[in-house]
């Protein structure tokens, strides 16, 4: 399990299950800027190639709200070669934490 943080834009990984190297980005102004209904992306690399990487990964990502409870799952999807995405629309200000696995 590796771990990363992207505390400063207000969403911390907590795990990545599968060897990638994630990158964040965001329609933000500032860093811990995050708007509240905006989609957020989070990219995710690959270490190895798939025959066919459309079918063959699923990536899932599960979103917990600022105040812990609520649980949101989301399905990522391949976006060519070795690179996949998640978006996500958080409904809350705060900041929220996330898993990936795949």
């Amino acid at each position: 399990m590796m771990r990363f943080s992207a505390a400063s834009y207000g969403f911390m990984i907590l795990a990545v299950w599968w060897g990638v190297a994630p990158s964040y980005s965001a329609p933000e102004t500032r860093a811990g800027d995050i708007r509240q209904w905006a989609v957020h992306e989070i990219t995710l690399t690959a270490s190895t190639d798939f025959p066919n990487p459309y079918q063959d990964v699923e990536v899932t990502a599960v979103f917990t709200a600022p105040d812990g409870r609520t649980q949101k799952t989301v399905h990522g999807f391949w976006d060519g070669g070795r690179t996949y995405k998640v978006r996500f629309t958080p409904t809350a200000k705060g900041a929220w934490t996330y898993t990936i696995q795949s």
